[in-house]
């Protein structure tokens, strides 16, 4: 149960199609999924925009293939970026984004009570504007993620979680997706009432992004959260 998680439905502008803006013509220029497979640039741009050209922090949890941080690098000019992922899939050594100005990254799991520690270490006392968990997309880990990097969040500033499963808000029918059948262990009730219930006791402005309808994808569901 959500308590007083309501939803809030996105602002769209519509012609036959909404109007692709700035943010989402750099995320299909880098072959980043977040337009192309999500449409998140229909939920990211309205906030990103009145931030574009300030000296802001971005934390982007869940690196891969670089290709979302070289979107924002372009997008934000006075931005610095930083980036967490145990780079298992990838060597961050050998990203393009890593190459660039104004981005630092840091080898290491947001799930670990260590994280804040490391993080601390690498980059120093620092704040951010924005964060993105764009991690391990069960409800456990977008917890633990949560409540170890929402102490980093400036006053007034955005998490976002991305890809979420709203197990709690899912007809019987959607929960019989392949993937949720195949992990029982990572999608559960009890897992996820918990997740709520740590976005809840933070006694944050929520906002429930749901894109599922627009795209078919069964994860096309960002939260946000205002400090």
């Amino acid at each position: 149960i959500c308590g007083d998680m309501t939803l809030i439905p996105v602002q769209l502008k519509i012609t036959g199609d909404y109007f692709m803006g700035e943010l989402g013509n750099l995320f299909n220029k880098y072959n980043c999924d977040k337009t192309q497979k999500h449409q998140y640039d229909r939920i990211y741009e309205p906030v990103f925009k009145k931030l574009k050209n300030k000296n802001i922090n971005i934390l982007e949890v869940g690196i891969f293939n670089g290709y979302s941080t070289e979107a924002l690098h372009e997008y934000f000019p006075k931005a610095n970026l930083y980036g967490i992922d145990i780079f298992v899939r990838t060597k961050a050594e050998d990203l393009p984004c890593y190459k660039k100005d104004r981005t630092q990254y840091l080898r290491a799991s947001s799930t670990e009570p260590s994280i804040a520690r490391q993080l601390i270490a690498t980059f120093g006392s620092i704040e951010f504007d924005i964060i993105i968990d764009d991690g391990l997309h069960t409800p456990n880990a977008n917890k633990l993620t949560f409540r170890h990097l929402l102490p980093f969040l400036k006053s007034g500033g955005h998490f976002f979680i991305e890809d979420v499963f709203p197990l709690e808000r899912m007809t019987m029918k959607e929960l019989e997706h392949p993937w949720l059948l195949r992990h029982p262990d990572r999608y559960n009730a009890l897992d996820n009432n918990m997740f709520i219930k740590e976005l809840e006791d933070s006694k944050m402005e929520v906002i429930r992004h749901d894109n599922r309808k627009l795209t078919g994808e069964p994860d096309s569901y960002i939260i946000e959260l205002i400090k």
